[in-house]
């Protein structure tokens, strides 16, 4: 779980800021700030956000009331996701730009 956290001026190479990655179970972010974040490869996913992994049983995965403001990346600039039953529940995305596919989601 992560809650209320702000993730601001973030440079990474390949993945978003915030990248959950492999397995997991359970997963809830919510309440959480994305601003001005640059994945910075060409080919990058997900600026601010990424998931990308298995989720074999199933589990909730929930973004709920979080802010995609300004953020930049290849694909999905907001946020990039592979991986089944995502619910995204009230979030804001403005003005993230993507240089292939998805500005906001992907």
């Amino acid at each position: 779980t992560v809650n209320n956290c702000t993730f601001e001026d973030s440079r990474v190479k390949s993945k978003g800021v915030l990248s959950v990655i492999g397995s997991t179970y359970y997963l809830t972010i919510s309440g959480c700030v994305f601003n001005n974040n640059n994945a910075t490869d060409s080919g990058a996913f997900g600026g601010a956000l990424s998931l990308d992994f298995t989720n074999s049983l199933n589990s909730p995965i929930v973004v709920s009331g979080c802010k995609f403001t300004n953020n930049n990346a290849g694909n999905g600039a907001g946020i990039y996701i592979n991986v089944a039953g995502v619910s995204l529940v009230n979030c804001n995305f403005t003005s993230n730009t993507a240089t292939t596919q998805g500005g906001g989601l992907y």
